[in-house]
């Protein structure tokens, strides 16, 4: 075959960006250059038939010797974009999803890891599957359909008790804070939580810039008198408001359900919907679902290379005979427990080497080095 051409494709890509303005943000083309180091990390295929378009943008680079198919930091999904006439049958839909999925992975570069978060609108999976991908289910959640002065009447008992509680304590300023003054309330907040920043000052910057020029973010903030007690920024397109950054100071709970609520309400008075962005970490999913919002599915689609299984597999077990060491010292580690969850990876991890499953001649070697862990 003959290698793509990957500097056309995003020359193509552009025009169709500029072409489509409601296409969601976390896929257009000016957004990964945002999010990425160098617009060189990542590349596109863009796929053009009869009566349809298609699209992958991924990121590609080499981490750690391996070639990795990603999406950006703060591209929270993306996948394929399609431009396709619904009105044709499911198994018309299929054949030529396939025949798209087909030509996608044909022309992708060779890699060792690949994970992708699609985004709501790519219902069915099979052709990824028929390929020998595997996939595993997310969630994000939305608002939409109603008037923000329903909001309140939707919401739990308690995230209404807090978002009384916050408006009669705090004031919000819209679009007042620096980039600075942003990242300044960042540090302050995250260093009160006890957490470390995901990300860079530059990244940070770099976005911001970017967001700014094509107006693409809201920034609100919380005040109790002089001092911040919050501050959340909101990326939008032409059809919705996402809830991206947002971050309180531990002794104001009250004040991200009033800042949250506000942007809610923004959307829905400008016929747009609020989207939660997603998460599947117990605390920021259960704050979203207080809102009362629609539950969407948004496919991870994975592969990765034999290398990369073995290698990650003698990862995970050199980080459990470590944790076993460190616990010997401490004393009161749980052997049983420990063994127990040790042959449930082996059991359910059909690619871990056969010389480390239990039963073999590692296993006693790992024995004598853990004190029995293996047994």
């Amino acid at each position: 075959m003959k290698e793509y051409d990957f500097q056309l494709a995003k020359v193509k890509w552009h025009e169709i960006c500029e072409s489509h303005p409601e296409m969601p943000i976390y896929k257009k083309d000016w957004f990964w250059d945002a999010t990425s180091d160098s617009p060189e990390d990542w590349k596109v295929i863009v796929y053009e038939g009869k009566n349809i378009t298609a699209a992958f943008p991924f990121m590609y680079r080499r981490i750690h010797g391996m070639w990795r198919i990603e999406a950006p930091w703060q591209v929270a999904r993306s996948g394929l974009w399609l431009d396709m006439s619904e009105d044709v049958s499911l198994e018309k839909k299929i054949h030529k999803l396939n025949e798209i999925v087909e030509f996608v992975l044909d022309r992708l570069p060779n890699y060792d890891y690949f994970n992708i978060y699609f985004d709501t609108d790519f219902d069915n999976w099979s052709p990824f599957c028929w390929k020998g991908f595997q996939s595993s289910v997310s969630y994000t959640y939305t608002i939409s359909g109603y008037s923000s002065e329903e909001v309140k009447s939707v919401v739990s008992k308690r995230r209404k008790q807090r978002i009384n509680a916050g408006e009669k304590k705090y004031v919000i300023r819209e679009n007042e804070l620096s980039f600075q003054g942003i990242w300044d309330f960042y540090e302050l907040a995250y260093l009160r939580w006890n957490r470390e920043i995901s990300f860079t000052k530059e990244q940070f910057f770099k976005l911001m810039e970017t967001l700014e020029d094509h107006n693409a973010m809201e920034i609100r903030s919380a005040h109790a008198g002089d001092q911040i007690v919050a501050v959340e920024v909101v990326l939008k397109d032409e059809t919705t408001l996402y809830h991206q950054f947002c971050v309180n100071l531990p002794e104001c709970p009250d004040a991200q359900s009033l800042l949250t609520h506000n942007a809610i309400c923004k959307a829905l008075d400008d016929g747009k919907k609020f989207d939660f962005e997603g998460s599947m970490i117990k605390g920021p999913a259960l704050f979203y679902i207080s809102f009362s919002p629609k539950e969407e599915i948004c496919y991870c689609i994975h592969d990765e290379s034999g290398k990369y299984t073995f290698l990650n597999c003698i990862r995970r077990m050199l980080a459990l005979i470590k944790d076993s060491i460190v616990a010997q010292f401490r004393g009161g580690y749980d052997f049983a427990q420990a063994k127990n969850r040790w042959r449930q990876f082996c059991d359910v991890n059909s690619k871990v080497p056969y010389i480390s499953k239990r039963g073999t001649g590692m296993r006693h070697a790992m024995m004598k080095m853990t004190g029995g862990l293996y047994s």
